[in-house]
């Protein structure tokens, strides 16, 4: 298989105190990056946001609430990332062929 594997951290609900637990982890191989860019955001401390993008199997199973771990060796820096809204899944509507699914990332540093 090509391309690399992608670790999906996903956390259950916080307890009462509002205190999340340790994540669970799976893996999704077959995985490509690509970069995005970053945009900068000034105020009282400047905040670099980097935007990256996941190319994965159409049926990855990630959600919009996990974090992925990008390892060392691809085109975007290594290290962990929030999903950015809802992957999406792209298929054709007109041979039915299931080609992917689409995650933007965002990290602040």
């Amino acid at each position: 298989m090509l391309g690399f594997t992608l670790t999906v951290n996903r956390y259950g609900d916080p307890d009462k105190y509002g205190h999340r637990p340790a994540p669970t982890p799976h893996t999704i191989d077959g995985c490509a990056a690509a970069p995005a860019g970053s945009q900068e955001q000034v105020g009282q401390t400047a905040v670099t946001l980097e935007q990256d993008t996941i190319y994965a199997p159409y049926d990855a199973d990630v959600l919009p609430a996990d974090e992925v771990v990008i390892p060392d060796g691809q085109s975007v820096e290594a290290g962990t990332y929030q999903i950015d809204g809802k992957p999406a899944r792209w298929s054709s509507p007109f041979t039915g062929g299931q080609f992917g699914t689409v995650i933007r990332l965002t990290r602040a540093s």
